[in-house]
């Protein structure tokens, strides 16, 4: 995985923050690959104060816009929270699956290999 996001980083480079500074969980990850990149604090600081605005700024809308009828889509966002969920929990089984086929894969071709 962290050869993954190191690749991921390396083709998208700065705008891998910008942009990861919007999407939930990438939110808090996107700093490690920035890091294991070296890429210059400042510029990583100034990308992620660009990305932090964005993101706060769309939920400083919606709270506005909102205002006092934001119970009124609770249910709306209860619905969402939980379809989140299951793509989360079906992402983390294909993974574990992939991983367990990996493993076995190269067990297999281990053991081929001492024959």
């Amino acid at each position: 995985d962290v050869a993954k996001a190191d690749r991921w980083f390396t083709r998208y480079g700065h705008w891998s923050v910008l942009i990861g500074r919007v999407i939930p969980v990438v939110r808090s990850l996107i700093s490690i690959p920035a890091g294991f990149n070296k890429m210059n604090f400042l510029t990583f600081s100034g990308w992620t104060l660009l990305g932090s605005a964005v993101w706060n700024t769309i939920l400083i809308c919606a709270g506005y816009l909102l205002g006092d009828q934001w119970c009124s889509i609770l249910g709306v966002l209860d619905a969402f929270e939980n379809i989140v969920i299951v793509i989360a929990v079906v992402a983390v089984i294909l993974l574990l699956i992939r991983w367990v086929r990996n493993l076995m894969k190269g067990k297999r071709n281990g053991g081929e290999q001492s024959e």
